[in-house]
């Protein structure tokens, strides 16, 4: 993604701080699709492949019933609010350096979102694990890499 912004920049997609317009959240999502959700996808038995849906990127939802969700593990990570089951991805973010966080969310054991629980982590000191909706086969997937 590093090498994508001074190009998105020259056509404007982005501005010099960074900040995107509509045709980066559309790259963003295809870059997303392709990168991540499409990979996972694949790792799966066939027959769970229409059912594997992650929710799109730096999407908020009212309910995330029915969706496989990357969680977020991290040291570092604040005790978690009651009701709270883990910080799951949201987003990557700039801090000190392009794309060197991300932001997650906390999602309830009921698969609602919960209110301002937005949180920011190095991405270099974090692992993801793609937990698997029943309707996608269940369980998780622990070995993927992706590297943006």
């Amino acid at each position: 993604m590093n090498d994508l912004v001074p190009v998105m920049k020259q056509a404007r997609i982005l501005d010099h701080q960074l900040n995107g317009f509509d045709d980066w959240d559309r790259v963003v999502n295809i870059l997303y699709d392709v990168l991540v959700i499409t990979p996972l996808r694949s790792s799966l038995d066939k027959q769970y492949h229409l059912h594997f849906d992650l929710p799109d990127y730096e999407t908020e939802y009212e309910s995330y019933c029915g969706f496989s969700l990357l969680s977020v593990n991290t040291e570092s990570a604040n005790s978690l609010p009651d009701g709270a089951t883990r910080h799951f991805f949201r987003f990557i973010s700039s801090g000190g350096q392009l794309f060197d966080k991300v932001e997650t969310v906390v999602i309830t054991s009921d698969k609602t979102l919960m209110p301002d629980s937005y949180e920011l982590f190095d991405a270099d000191h974090i692992t993801v694990t793609c937990r698997n909706d029943k309707d996608a086969g269940g369980g998780e997937i622990n070995q993927f890499d992706v590297n943006l």
